[in-house]
């Protein structure tokens, strides 16, 4: 019977660059959330190009404290310069909390059904 093929996402916070080889070892093809604070997520796609597809990285804080205006920036920013190639979910740097502005979480979802479909076309 041939074995199932299930990706395998690795949820950390921080950098990990130090443990990435062993992380890409163990079989992870997706890593979550690419912590802000911790990596910068463009130069860290660019490091796993064609190896880790890379999740995440629109700032919780944002979508708790930030504008309407500004998560779609935000958005479209990461799928702009993250969605070329493949490779690249957009998602929250971490979850959805409860407390996030509905409005925030809205706006972030619409943008990526707008402008997150190949090829990937922002102006």
């Amino acid at each position: 019977m041939p074995r199932a093929r299930i990706p395998l996402i690795y949820h950390t916070d921080g950098n990990i660059l130090e443990v990435l080889e062993a992380i890409q070892d163990a079989g992870v093809n997706a890593i979550h959330p690419v912590d802000p604070t911790g990596m910068d997520i463009y130069d860290f796609k660019q490091c796993v190009a064609g190896k880790l597809c890379v999740i995440g990285n629109v700032d919780v804080d944002l979508l708790l404290r930030g504008t309407p205006a500004e998560v779609e920036a935000e958005t479209k920013k990461h799928l702009q310069r993250l969605g070329p190639g493949g490779g690249y979910i957009l998602g929250s740097s971490n979850s959805i909390p409860r407390t996030c502005k509905i409005e925030n979480y809205r706006i972030m979802l619409e943008t990526t059904r707008r402008y997150g479909v190949y090829p990937i076309r922002i102006n």
